[in-house]
């Protein structure tokens, strides 16, 4: 993600940092890390594809690296399916948790917010890149708050 940004940054375009749908299967936890698994599987052409029709070899390597990131998260979702104990795969996420739901909502609506925070400030360093080192401050400055 990160090198993909800086050459969209680069070139003078905006990154789209909106968090794209990651399917998945929800019925227990064994359908949803093959959900993961089929998802990133998916990819693995799709970036080859899109490197095939690029004409900077940076930008090749960077979608071809896209592609293997892909297959070695395939991987690690498909390790982590295969070592779910029978009682694990069949229940859901969640389900042992005890916490009051309004309390897991603050914290996960306070996570939601940090994240989209850095999000933004990687956004902005990408984009003023070109003004030397200012841009790096931004991101610095994004994992360290």
């Amino acid at each position: 993600m990160h090198w993909l940004g800086m050459i969209i940054g680069n070139l003078g375009g905006e990154p789209n940092l909106t968090p794209a749908p990651y399917p998945f299967d929800p019925t227990n936890r064994a359908t949803i890390f093959k959900s993961y698994v089929e998802y990133e599987l998916k990819l693995i052409p799709h970036y080859h594809g899109e490197a095939d029709q690029a004409d900077d070899p940076h930008i090749k390597r960077v979608l071809h690296r896209e592609a293997w990131e892909s297959a070695i998260h395939a991987k690690k979702f498909q390790r982590v399916h295969d070592q779910l104990k029978p009682d694990m795969a069949a229940g859901k996420p969640g389900g042992e948790n005890n916490l009051p739901a309004a309390f897991v909502d603050k914290v996960q609506g306070i996570v939601a917010t940090k994240y989209t925070e850095m999000l933004q400030h990687i956004r902005n360093s990408w984009v003023f890149q070109k003004q030397g080192i200012s841009g790096w401050e931004i991101m610095d400055f994004a994992f360290t708050r």
